[in-house]
C-alpha cells in the first residue's frame, strides 16, 4: 500500500485556533502555524477516495496536553494542501493517534496518508 508522509511543526491545539466572540477567526497562532507549514507539501497527490490517517507526535516537553486536540489544524492542512479531498467520514474512515515521544529539538507531528482500497 502506497504511504505519503508529512512532517509538519506540532499545530496549535483546536482551543488555540479561533479567536473572537461574535464573530469568529483564525487565531494569530493558527495563521503562524499555517505559514509555518506553507511549501511543507510542494505536490500533492490529490487523493480523491478514502484514505486512513496517522499521526505520530514528537513533544517538545512533558506539558503536552491531549493529542487529540492536535489533530483538526493537521486535518484541516492537508484538505487546504490538496492531499485529501474533504475529512469528512466519507473520506477519512480511520485516524490513529499516537504520542511517540519526545523531541525537545524538534518537536512535530510525522502524518501518514494512507489510500484505502474501495
Amino acid at each position: 500500500m502506497v504511504e505519503f508522509k508529512y512532517i509538519l511543526p506540532i499545530p496549535p491545539s483546536v482551543n488555540a485556533l479561533y479567536a473572537g466572540k461574535s464573530r469568529r477567526y483564525k487565531s494569530k497562532r493558527y495563521k503562524a502555524w499555517l505559514k509555518e507549514c506553507a511549501g511543507v507539501i510542494k505536490r500533492p497527490p490529490s487523493l480523491r477516495g478514502k484514505v486512513r490517517i496517522t499521526y505520530d507526535f514528537f513533544a517538545k516537553n512533558m506539558t503536552f496536553g491531549d493529542t487529540s486536540n492536535y489533530t483538526k489544524a493537521a486535518l484541516d492542512y492537508l484538505v487546504a494542501a490538496g492531499v485529501i479531498a474533504d475529512d469528512n467520514h466519507k473520506i477519512v474512515v480511520e485516524e490513529i493517534i499516537r504520542f511517540a515521544g519526545y523531541d525537545k529539538k524538534n518537536p512535530r507531528v510525522e502524518i501518514g496518508v494512507f489510500p484505502v482500497a474501495k
